[in-house]
């Protein structure tokens, strides 16, 4: 019906080839965007628990070393872009046992991801410190 009103030199797509293609476009930015944001949210957690267990392990020679755990006003820890560590007061009279915090500045308003408990035997989810 509406071929008589194209002219035979006239190329492109109907309303309809095009309402189509943006339609399968939204439906699979609706699927990619919130499988990209977890996947960039994982990034940050596995970031943070890299640079946590470098400062623990930064953390444990000191202590081999000198007798005890160092304070957060002594060590200065190489972390990743975004991430934060903190190193607690000593627990325990004798600096025997730490606590290390660690958060991403990216990832829920850089809000507290992991925290090492040296006393606990290690990483455990949450702030415990």
């Amino acid at each position: 019906m509406f071929d008589r009103f194209r002219k035979d030199d006239e190329d492109g797509f109907t309303l309809i080839e095009l309402l189509v293609v943006v339609i399968i476009i939204g439906i699979l930015a609706a699927v990619a965007i919130p499988q990209f944001l977890a996947q960039r949210e994982r990034a940050f957690e596995s970031q943070v628990q890299a640079d946590l267990r470098s400062a623990a392990h930064q953390m444990e020679l000191a202590f081999r070393s000198r007798g005890d755990y160092p304070t957060d006003a002594e060590v200065d820890f190489t972390t990743g872009v975004g991430v934060s560590l903190q190193v607690s007061e000593p627990i325990a009279p004798g600096g025997q046992v730490f606590c290390l915090t660690g958060r991403h500045a990216e990832l829920l308003g850089g809000a507290v991801l992991l925290s090492w408990d040296s006393d606990g035997g290690g990483q455990v989810d949450g702030d415990v410190c």
